[in-house]
């Protein structure tokens, strides 16, 4: 799960469909706020894991075998940093990119524990 939402979101993924059917008949503004929505909601489900997953890959990047206590708080200050750069560039308010950096930690914490990357 979490790499392919890191896949999706930093590797460039993008959804594809086709409009001919859905353009018949909605407004300009319609289509605007479904892709909005679509977007926050992308970045809702894909942003903790994804952010986990980039944390863990730069940190077993540049640690290879560490297993110190150390790397958990590393893994979590990556994976907010992650989260960070993903709201600047969606634009999502302060709240959302709060609790988003919250559930990334967690979930760089549990990703690195169950690889046994982390005692």
């Amino acid at each position: 799960m979490s790499e392919e939402a890191h896949a999706a979101i930093f590797r460039g993924g993008r959804h594809h469909s086709t409009w001919s059917h859905e353009l018949l008949g909605v407004s300009l503004s319609e289509i605007v706020l479904f892709l909005f929505s679509y977007s926050l909601t992308l970045i809702e489900h894909c942003a903790k894991g994804a952010a986990a997953f980039e944390a863990m890959h730069l940190w077993e990047k540049q640690h290879p075998g560490d297993d110190h206590q150390f790397s958990k708080e590393a893994l979590a200050a990556l994976a907010g940093a992650e989260v960070d750069k993903l709201f600047e560039t969606h634009g999502l308010d302060f709240l959302d990119r709060e609790k988003a950096k919250f559930h990334a930690m967690q979930e760089a914490r549990a990703l690195a524990e169950s690889k046994g990357a982390i005692d």
